[in-house]
């Protein structure tokens, strides 16, 4: 941490407030990203010891590795601290931007050249790829698609979109909270929606994060209300342009609703993802 913030006097934020980035000073909150940095460069050291060993052992020419993550942690992007919001009783889902949803993923297997890709794949495509680097046959249940044909060249995308999304259906949820809203992209457009429900109406719980139980609700001081923005002009996701890009927000969102079909959602509440409000 030291390395990114040296002589810090401040209080310690080891377990930030998920909430408004507003709860830490300007000073407490660039510690919070020192200590982020700090654990980034902790973990490149010692998974550069784990390639090392593997080298070492005589393994490097019949192993594939694989890196990845879950997700990211707001550390004051769009004013928020953590994924979520979390305060006494309740509990609110936040939209999934880039910093959050946008997670890396190097693969490496031997014979292949090193090399780049835009095109978009998804944690559930690792199985897949793992069972087509074993020679094996995909069960039925494996939704995801192999990325070996990505990484020999033979093919330049598996997916048109990607999707990222806290849970929005579970047997006991009656009414979809519109607060679990998914992040839908084709690599230049992201669109940001979920359930048309009134909160109101979505008797939901949870334990996130720390296991205690908390009502999910509204705590953001703006509308839930649809977004989109161009990846390419605003990386950053700080300006919705929505209105002024209906017609693809309408068609990401249409593949949405095909996803969900695809997978199976049924219509009691497919209903409430259905439409794009205004």
């Amino acid at each position: 941490m030291d390395l990114y913030d040296p002589g810090y006097r401040g209080q310690e934020v080891l377990h930030p407030p998920y909430d408004s980035a507003d709860l830490l000073t300007p000073e407490e909150l660039q510690h919070l990203r020192a200590l982020y940095a700090g654990e980034v460069t902790l973990v490149d050291r010692w998974v550069g010891f784990l390639l090392d060993r593997i080298e070492t052992l005589g393994l490097w020419e019949d192993t594939a590795i694989i890196f990845t993550t879950d997700h990211g942690f707001y550390l004051g992007e769009h004013g928020w601290v953590a994924k979520s919001l979390i305060r006494e009783n309740y509990q609110q889902y936040l939209p999934l931007y880039p910093e959050v949803a946008h997670i890396p993923l190097f693969i490496r297997v031997p014979g292949i050249a090193p090399g780049r890709s835009a095109a978009l794949v998804q944690p559930v495509d690792l199985t897949a790829t793992i069972l087509d680097l074993a020679g094996a046959s995909p069960r039925e249940e494996v939704e995801g698609r192999s990325l070996l044909p990505l990484l020999r060249g033979q093919a330049q995308q598996v997916r048109n979109l990607a999707i990222s999304s806290p849970t929005i259906r579970t047997p006991q949820t009656a009414v979809p909270h519109p607060a679990a809203r998914s992040s839908i992209t084709d690599g230049e457009w992201l669109l940001i929606c979920g359930s048309q429900a009134n909160a109101a109406d979505s008797q939901e719980e949870t334990r996130a994060v720390d296991s205690i139980r908390r009502d999910v609700a509204v705590m953001e001081e703006n509308e839930i209300a649809p977004q989109l923005y161009d990846l390419h002009a605003d990386p950053g996701c700080l300006r919705n342009v929505l209105e002024e890009h209906r017609e693809v927000a309408e068609r990401l969102h249409c593949g949405y609703v095909a996803f969900l079909e695809d997978h199976g959602v049924p219509e009691e509440h497919l209903r409430f993802f259905r439409n794009l409000p205004d």
